[in-house]
């Protein structure tokens, strides 16, 4: 019959598919490949002594019972975020959102933690003092981690790369800064943070205090209060660092003007991480392709116009230790 037919074409297309399995995975899997991976490992790493103690420090007052729910709760702000910009990545354009007065109370409730409509420099979810506590207690080890890892790979790709200037762009409580300064503990020379909560600066300043030897820090609200800030000479950054802020901006529009203006302010290198998650990787990967396409039609524009050779891009490393469509990421990419 027609239904055994089809069973039968289905268990042969099975069989086959299992067949390639092992060829493809040997093929994939060579000796060379594993011990390219393993090198990339680098195991588990330690947080420095000093940013342990002064985390310690932060929380020494904080009732551990409420601190506690405060991390289940900001937990679930973030889970709640991913659905929300899936509604919000859903929209054919960013005023449908914002302008529509028609639009359901439910939407809008969700939404309201958000702050896509104004200046770039607002990045999500809105840290107040709970928040922020439970952000250093749950979250900021991870992050120092993660940055120090890939920032390690920079080195490590450019041994010759020391930066001076640099720009932390969602700053939080500094994860970032007492990474770079692990990894260039004397190059680094000024540090421009961009974070908008007031909370999250404090701990940022409260968490450094006790260090010496730190480079000229200052924070502003947003890009739009750094360009008004600073010189135009002075605003391009050896450095520039966006990690795990991204992923809380939920409209695609709002990212990629952020990292259009985070890669006009950047002179050597631009990293971005997320989170290890089909939604960290497809922002990187929606914007690495932005920016090299970018960069692609600046070139050619450049060709047409005078006729040189295209200028060398600057460098990019993203982290994306993570499992996508089948394909498993091993180590930071450019």
């Amino acid at each position: 019959s027609g239904v055994g037919q089809s069973l039968n074409a289905a268990a042969r297309e099975r069989g086959m598919a299992a067949a390639l399995l092992p060829e493809t995975a040997s093929r994939l899997l060579t000796p060379e490949t594993l011990r390219t991976a393993a090198k990339q490992s680098q195991g588990i790493h330690r947080v420095p002594i000093s940013l342990r103690r002064a985390i310690k420090r932060y929380l020494r007052d904080q009732d551990k019972t409420h601190m506690h729910r405060k991390v289940l709760l900001l937990s679930s702000s973030f889970e709640r975020a991913k659905g929300t910009g899936a509604e919000l990545a859903a929209a054919s354009t960013r005023s449908a959102l914002l302008d529509d007065p028609h639009a359901p109370a439910s939407a809008e409730q969700r939404t309201a933690r958000w702050k896509v409509q104004s200046s770039y420099g607002d990045i999500g979810l809105r840290y107040r003092e709970d928040e922020t506590v439970a952000y250093v207690a749950s979250r900021m080890p991870a992050i120092y981690a993660a940055c120090h890892r890939v920032l390690r790979e920079v080195r490590r790709r450019s041994p010759g790369f020391a930066p001076k200037n640099v720009l932390d762009f969602g700053a939080g409580p500094s994860s970032a800064l007492w990474a770079m300064r692990a990894v260039w503990p004397k190059s680094i020379e000024r540090v421009n943070l961009i974070e908008p909560s007031k909370e999250m600066q404090r701990a940022g300043q409260t968490l450094l205090d006790n260090l010496k030897g730190l480079p000229l820090i200052h924070s502003y609200d947003s890009i739009q209060e750094l360009n008004r800030s600073i010189e135009k000479h002075e605003r391009r950054h050896d450095l520039v660092i966006s990690s795990y802020a991204l992923g809380e901006i939920p409209s695609l529009n709002d990212r990629i003007t952020i990292v259009r203006q985070l890669w006009d302010l950047t002179k050597d290198v631009l990293v971005l991480l997320e989170p290890g998650t089909p939604q960290g990787s497809k922002i990187i990967s929606q914007m690495r392709s932005y920016i090299l396409w970018m960069e692609k039609r600046k070139c050619r524009k450049s060709e047409k116009s005078t006729g040189a050779a295209p200028s060398k891009m600057k460098s990019m490393v993203v982290q994306e230790d993570l499992l996508k469509d089948g394909a498993f990421v091993v180590a930071p990419v450019s």
